[in-house]
């Protein structure tokens, strides 16, 4: 691992260290508004408040916030630092068409907001497989507002928004789908693109949904970018500096990209945990807040017949 690996893990765990009160006072004044019932577990939504009195809902599953939103004007911004770190995606925008972009991994539809809101003209398909969360979504996250305005010819600027309720590697193997809700006015079963960007924000819980993550699954996603598009996947790491995943997800990455890519991501206010997100392509970008890495770095490329592989 190059000096500059270190360095930033090293500036990463003490900024994680110092955000222990934060998140804990944060975690004291909250209160759950909804048990979410998925087919699998249960999610929840809070309302938190941060040191300096900032309220926002968070939608929580198995301990772990993933989702945020504010309450008032800001309420399309992200409430989570990575979630902007996705503006990366920026990068693989085209001249003249709409710039089509796949999300897997819904949740409170944080990016999808702040896409659709501050960009046009974007086709944004999202993946999300629990339709609870949906609901959720719609009901607490603001999704139905963003839904209304993209039915609005004079709001939408072009842009639209499918969303699919499906397992997100089962739907990208299958390739088409009945659109579970659209502002785009369908009644049939459709395909997916091409896509610029995609990208995998997807968790079980703590844990990522393992066969996104695999060779094989990176594979499945990298068919449908076009050329010049771009990957891109949050890690979430648990406070204690253990990067075997990350480590391990760039190793694999890069048997199917030539560019592999870390950025830093990590939230000042909202989160105890470290975030990266993962960029990789076949053409050469340069992003911000990107962390060196050399051979050293690399873990162990995982695959589908490993634990924890599909």
């Amino acid at each position: 691992m190059d000096k500059g690996m270190k360095g930033a893990i090293a500036a990463g765990v003490v900024a994680a260290g110092t955000l222990i009160g934060a998140a804990a006072i944060s975690l004291a004044r909250r209160h759950t508004l909804q048990v979410v019932r998925m087919s699998s577990g249960s999610a929840r939504v809070h309302m938190v408040e941060s040191e300096d009195g900032c309220r926002a809902r968070v939608l929580s599953q198995g301990g772990v916030f993933q989702s945020a939103t504010y309450l008032d004007e800001r309420r399309f911004d992200p409430v989570f630092a990575y979630i902007k770190g996705f503006d990366a995606c920026l990068v693989a925008r085209p001249q003249e068409e709409p710039f089509r972009v796949l999300v897997v991994g819904g949740g409170g539809f944080s990016y999808p907001k702040h896409l659709l809101s501050t960009q046009a003209p974007v086709a944004l398909d999202v993946i999300e497989p629990e339709p609870a969360i949906i609901r959720a979504a719609r009901s607490w996250f603001f999704l139905d507002e963003l839904e209304r305005t993209l039915t609005d010819e004079s709001q939408a600027e072009k842009n639209s928004l499918r969303i699919f309720a499906e397992e997100g590697r089962a739907l990208l193997e299958r390739g088409c789908a009945q659109v579970f809700s659209s502002t785009v006015s369908s009644e049939q079963e459709v395909c997916l693109p091409h896509y610029h960007a995609i990208i995998v924000d997807a968790f079980a819980g703590a844990q990522p949904v393992a066969d996104l993550h695999t060779v094989e699954g990176v594979q499945v996603l990298a068919s449908y970018l076009e050329p010049g598009g771009v990957h891109f996947t949050n890690v979430a790491l648990s406070q204690g500096g253990d990067y075997t995943f990350l480590r391990n997800l760039v190793s694999t990455m890069r048997e199917v990209y030539k560019y592999v890519h870390v950025i830093a991501a990590s939230d000042p206010v909202w989160s105890d945990t470290e975030n990266y997100i993962v960029a990789a392509s076949n053409t050469a970008y340069a992003f911000d807040h990107e962390v060196a890495y050399d051979d050293e770095f690399l873990g162990t490329s995982m695959y589908d017949g490993d634990a924890g592989g599909k």
